[in-house]
């Protein structure tokens, strides 16, 4: 990752005292030692040690800017394509809810109760998790539906476009398993499961269990397609 906002993060992390002033190097890119330093910044404000600068770590940090990094974050924004910035917001909310997931349980219930950060879904099942990411991101229904509370799976799956695996952006949708029996909500071969790509070949996923799971792509050896609904 490399980047104006990295520099002006690093130049946040200095006035607090955690990089060194005097030997840092305010560069544009991230590495294992900016995540550290992310993470260390992040206990001590209480706050998920992850070493991902999401919106509640980016509000805190943003606090201890100076008047150059507020110059390179700004930058950093308006050169920034607001499609990616909405991918990107996708992801932040389903790394939120991953945070706490201990908070949510599962259920496949009716209308959804749309949520947005810090608030949280609860109940949710995995195509309604998707939806509220989305949701909370303030992108379109991916079910098409304008957010109605309703939608599964094979809403998700009728609203997006098919892609490649290699076509595979943040936000996008990966749709798991193989239905055998037809019925009018899903005919024979129709996906059971989907997931949020979360890039770096990872997804979020909502589960049976309690709480959104952080997995690799292939945690299920049963992938069906991947969509984009962007």
């Amino acid at each position: 990752m490399r980047g104006r906002d990295i520099t002006a993060y690093k130049r946040g992390l200095g006035h607090t005292g955690i990089i060194d002033w005097e030997a840092a190097k305010f560069t544009p890119y991230a590495g294992p030692f900016f995540t550290k330093s992310v993470k260390i910044f992040q206990k001590r404000n209480g706050l998920p040690q992850d070493g991902v600068i999401g919106p509640r770590t980016h509000d805190k940090l943003e606090n201890h800017f100076d008047a150059y990094a507020v110059k390179m974050y700004k930058e950093f924004c308006d050169n920034f394509d607001p499609t990616a910035k909405l991918r990107l917001e996708i992801r932040d909310a389903a790394h939120y809810w991953w945070s706490i997931r201990d908070r949510i349980v599962y259920s496949q219930t009716r209308p959804m109760d749309l949520n947005k950060p810090p608030s949280y879904p609860n109940p949710t099942d995995c195509s309604s998790f998707a939806t509220q990411c989305y949701y909370a991101a303030g992108a379109k229904d991916p079910n098409g539906r304008g957010y109605d509370g309703q939608g599964y799976t094979g809403t998700l799956l009728a609203h997006g476009t098919k892609i490649n695996k290699s076509q595979l952006a943040i936000g996008d949708l990966v749709f798991y398993g193989y239905t055998t029996r037809s019925s009018p909500a899903f005919p024979v071969g129709s996906p059971t499961h989907v997931a949020i790509y979360a890039g770096s070949g990872m997804v979020y996923s909502m589960g049976s269990s309690v709480g959104p799971s952080y997995y690799a792509i292939n945690y299920r050896g049963d992938v069906n397609c991947y969509t984009t609904c962007i």
